[in-house]
């Protein structure tokens, strides 16, 4: 696939959908204010047509769909995966598409792979929006993250410019303002910290002990203490402690609340991980079945939200699933874990270009030509109405929906 995944235009620009902060004062076409991996996005060229896995001759759009359909229909159990440069209407049409298959569906988020991760880190978790953050907090805690590399203009565009900044982390992270103060702490360290700063909060306590980990947290503590308003901006789960980092941090939060307005900022996903689309996703999913992903069963009824065990790279790697839809790019573990399958599986892809190993690809415009509403990775809608005029081709929405009645039709001819 060409490195793009940008949208739609408006009033004075146009918004970004290369990850999910969604900035939405682009100036096009030289894509002015956006950040170098947005740019790169805004300005790539698409491509791709639909062909054969031995690149054969290309298939019209309607034998695509169809065969599509077939390879869909005929499956023992389908995975819908990908949906991460998506907006919601796209995301509700793929759904509809698992639904008909009583399919898995689940976006990729590595998250999902944490069997305590996702629902411990969301159970009681005290978090605002970014612009919550900007408008009032006055000590920003950058907790064991880099959003400079991960959302790129997080900083520029949400960090209050008054604010104490700290942050928390191995190294310190590019573009924090002059005079923040850095507190170095190793991954292994930052549970344990975490524990302290809750207990702290929760008082009457001991002073820190006069260690190492006590040294570190000082300024911190001082500044924490004498706060406002206490914002503490996140990153994704680390995969290694399991998920314990996330529910610490949720605790820390949910104590230093009852002290004074303090929140949470989580920044999911971003660059490489996750583009524009993954927040409404991982929203009308949980909407939907009950989580954000790792679904077993598409059934509104009864979706059976299984983290660790539904994820999509899972799901591949046990040889539970013999085709796969992927709407859009694949996130990176699902596609890895795509190419590990090999031909155990059937790839349908609906994408404007195709990223992945493939049987069937059926291609539509990129996103910049797909109106539509997405949400930022902070829940905050972002109306896109598409670029006009829109390239030749058909929109990611509109294919799938034509996915969809093809496969009801294949579907009634089975039961006949």
């Amino acid at each position: 696939m060409s490195d793009q995944t940008a949208s739609g235009t408006r009033a004075g620009g146009a918004v970004c959908t290369a990850c999910p902060l969604l900035c939405a004062d682009i100036d096009l076409p030289a894509a002015v204010r956006a950040c170098d991996h947005g740019r790169r996005m805004l300005t790539a060229s698409p491509g791709g047509v639909a062909r054969p896995l031995d690149h054969g001759p290309p298939l019209e759009a309607s034998a695509a769909l169809g065969a599509a359909a077939t390879v869909l229909s005929t499956a023992r159990r389908v995975l819908v995966t990908g949906l991460g440069e998506v907006s919601l209407d796209a995301a509700a049409r793929a759904a509809d598409i698992a639904e008909q298959l009583v399919a898995a569906i689940d976006g990729g988020d590595p998250a999902m792979a944490l069997r305590s991760g996702p629902t411990v880190a969301r159970s009681g978790a005290v978090t605002a929006d970014f612009d919550d953050l900007r408008s009032r907090a006055d000590v920003v805690v950058v907790w064991g993250c880099d959003p400079p590399a991960t959302h790129p203009r997080f900083f520029e565009r949400f960090l209050p410019p008054r604010a104490r900044v700290f942050h928390v982390g191995r190294s310190p992270a590019r573009g924090l303002p002059a005079g923040h103060v850095a507190v170095a702490l190793e991954p292994h360290e930052r549970v344990a910290a975490l524990r302290r700063l809750t207990a702290l909060a929760r008082g009457p306590v001991a002073p820190l002990p006069d260690d190492a980990l006590g040294h570190a947290l000082a300024p911190l503590v001082a500044a924490v203490g004498g706060a406002d308003c206490l914002g503490i901006v996140t990153g994704a789960p680390e995969g290694s402690d399991g998920g314990v980092g996330a529910w610490a941090v949720a605790e820390w939060v949910r104590a230093e609340a009852l002290r004074r307005p303090a929140f949470e900022v989580p920044l999911p996903g971003g660059v490489g991980t996750a583009s524009g689309g993954a927040a409404g996703t991982a929203a009308l999913l949980t909407w939907r079945y009950g989580g954000p992903g790792a679904i077993a069963r598409a059934d509104r009824a009864g979706g059976g939200f299984r983290p660790a065990e539904a994820a999509a790279a899972l799901l591949l790697d046990r040889g539970e699933v013999d085709a796969v839809l992927v709407v859009g790019r694949p996130r990176p573990e699902a596609a890895a874990a795509l190419t590990r399958a090999g031909d155990r599986v059937a790839v349908v892809t609906v994408a404007p270009d195709p990223v992945v190993r493939w049987e069937i690809f059926v291609p539509v415009t990129d996103p910049l030509d797909d109106p539509g509403e997405w949400l930022r990775a902070d829940g905050v809608a972002v109306t896109i109405p598409g670029r006009h005029p829109a390239r030749e081709g058909a929109s990611l929405t509109s294919v799938l929906g034509q996915l969809g009645a093809a496969l009801a039709t294949k579907l009634r001819e089975a039961r006949r």
